[in-house]
């Protein structure tokens, strides 16, 4: 017969039983859990630097080619081939074709969306170490501002090693520019104009005079390329390119 005294203990010695095996599997969980962050910040990391730097690169470089096509990264008609580049037509036949800013924001967005790929080269440095990364198609956002243009890079990445997954997909990169500066000028020295006759050039040397920048004007014909210039430092000129069309028959002084 078992007495109550014994059975009181039973059960202590039970519940004792229950609470050790119920905080070794919390213990265990949490030191899991930990294993899976660590795992997720050595695969994560790298990989978003990566991918961050790339975005950071080409995002520059699509300032400097789309500011020496007017704005555009594929040319809208009408333009010019001058060299490499396709230079916009701002006025042609007196109509102006100044591209808004959000047509320009887009052509730097597709810029960096046709040329990130190129940098990132499918990831294959990281494959070579075991990493698994599938994407999707990236799409960029781009906004203009008056002294930097903001990337925002929706490209979602999956990365596997072994048993962890993780996932990330927003990266950002500022890029220092003139480039709203030189598009607002080119857009004034157009409205400087009272017809496609001449060049007003007294008034642009003006208005250049004081946004302290300079331009280099090449004639070919009734197509005139206009290059504004900013000097950032003594290694570093922004350029922006545009054009304009003229029927010659007036000076080119008003």
């Amino acid at each position: 017969m078992v007495k109550k005294g014994q059975v009181t203990v039973f059960i202590l010695v039970g519940l004792l039983i229950l609470l050790v095996v119920g905080l070794f599997m919390i213990y265990k969980f949490k030191l899991t859990e930990q294993e899976v962050v660590g795992q997720e910040v050595v695969i994560l990391t790298p990989i978003e630097e990566f991918v961050e730097e790339c975005l950071s690169n080409v995002a520059e470089q699509a300032v400097h080619d789309v500011s020496l096509q007017g704005g555009y990264y594929n040319a809208s008609d009408p333009y010019y081939i001058f060299g490499f580049a396709a230079i916009p037509y701002y006025l042609y036949d007196n109509i102006s074709y100044v591209p808004t800013t959000k047509t320009i924001e887009s052509e730097l967005g597709f810029y960096v969306d046709f040329n990130i790929n190129d940098c990132l080269n499918e990831f294959a440095s990281f494959a070579e170490q075991g990493y698994e990364i599938t994407t999707t198609e990236p799409n960029t956002k781009v906004t203009v501002g008056d002294s930097d243009i903001s990337f925002r890079l929706n490209y979602p990445i999956t990365i596997s090693m072994a048993d962890t997954t993780s996932t990330y997909s927003i990266f950002t990169t500022d890029v220092d520019s003139q480039f709203n500066y030189h598009y607002e000028t080119a857009g004034e020295i157009i409205a400087l104009h009272n017809d496609d006759s001449s060049i007003p050039m007294s008034r642009i040397n003006n208005l250049l005079e004081e946004k302290d920048l300079y331009v280099d004007i090449n004639h070919m014909n009734g197509t005139v390329i206009y290059i504004l210039q900013s000097v950032i430092d003594e290694n570093t000129i922004e350029l922006y390119q545009f054009a304009t069309y003229y029927h010659w028959g007036g000076s080119e002084d008003e």
